[in-house]
């Protein structure tokens, strides 16, 4: 093997972030909007401000912007960084037209979450024109908007990091199961959510029933859902910090599933406070994307000296 190709196969990841300089900041920033929109997406839901515009795509059929008003300003805000999202997906898709075709992962998600974000933004202006939608219609726009962060998160890692494919190993297939655990338990909330009930909200469950809500015997399913997601992050988080790289992550993913815990029990015991259920959505939404980006880490690495694989908890053997 000649010393270029040595030096291709050991360090890819020098490659392609010293390759695509402009293109990997555009994956960046997408993936930071990804996540802005869900964030925006669950605290407009949690503040009570998904119809303070009532028309679609601006606030006021008088006027573009909205009203110096609270609930205004954050439909509106929400609207806009959604609408800056979509641009930015689509250009992340094509640009990664350019990238090799060895670099599959970083060529096809991006396509897959533009998908997502036409689904979102569909269905977004739907709700606002039509006053509200059908509980199922709502589940697929939820899905939509996690289905983007999701892919343009894993799309930005696999830039990053120079992976010509997914990796199942122990790690990654423990990091997607917990990753679409998490999206279906917020998918349950929305399902099961009474009239005017905080559980529409993104969200962990509160332990406890609720009486509004349908279904008792999901919402005890949704509870034990919880829990072995919680138990699988422990786990993820302790198979990952054998690698020192992961650890800044680990310990985001520890703090971010406390933060959501605790401040579910303080709102199931001191009401529905608007800066607290703010902060409970958005944390959700900042926890997904930490597993998320854990899950990567452990799936998405082509370099052979990895400290994971050397403690036995990654197969090498594919």
């Amino acid at each position: 093997m000649s010393t270029l190709s040595a030096t291709n196969v050991l360090r890819p990841e020098r490659r392609d972030t010293e390759a695509h300089p402009t293109i990997r900041t555009l994956f960046r920033v997408a993936a930071a909007f990804s996540l802005l929109t869900v964030a925006g997406g669950a605290v407009n839901s949690a503040t009570g401000s998904g119809f303070a515009c009532p028309t679609w795509p601006g606030c006021y059929a008088g006027h573009f912007g909205p009203e110096v008003e609270f609930h205004d300003l954050v439909e509106f805000t929400h609207r806009a960084i959604a609408a800056t999202t979509g641009v930015l997906v689509l250009c992340t898709a094509i640009a990664s037209l350019r990238l090799p075709r060895i670099e599959r992962p970083a060529r096809i998600l991006p396509w897959f979450a533009v998908l997502g974000i036409i689904g979102s933004a569909v269905f977004g202006m739907l709700t606002v024109l039509q006053g509200g939608i059908h509980r199922g219609l709502g589940m697929i726009d939820l899905f939509c908007a996690l289905f983007t962060l999701v892919a343009m998160t894993l799309s930005t890692q696999s830039l990053e990091r120079g992976a010509p494919r997914w990796n199942w190993t122990p790690a990654s297939r423990l990091g997607a199961a917990l990753v679409s655990g998490i999206v279906v338990l917020h998918e349950l909330g929305t399902f099961l959510s009474g009239p005017s009930s905080f559980t529409v909200v993104l969200g962990w469950p509160m332990w406890r029933m609720v009486a509004i809500d349908r279904m008792p015997w999901l919402q005890v399913g949704r509870m034990i859902l919880a829990a072995a997601l919680l138990v699988g992050i422990a786990r993820l988080c302790q198979i990952a910090w054998a690698d020192a790289r992961l650890r800044p992550v680990v310990i985001a993913v520890a703090v971010f599933t406390l933060i959501e815990q605790v401040m579910g029990q303080l709102i199931a015991s001191n009401g529905v406070q608007m800066w607290l259920v703010s902060a409970f959505a958005a944390s959700a939404a900042v926890l997904l994307f930490l597993v998320t980006l854990l899950t990567g880490h452990t799936a998405l690495d082509r370099r052979r000296g990895d400290l994971l694989q050397r403690h036995g908890t990654i197969d090498t053997s594919q």
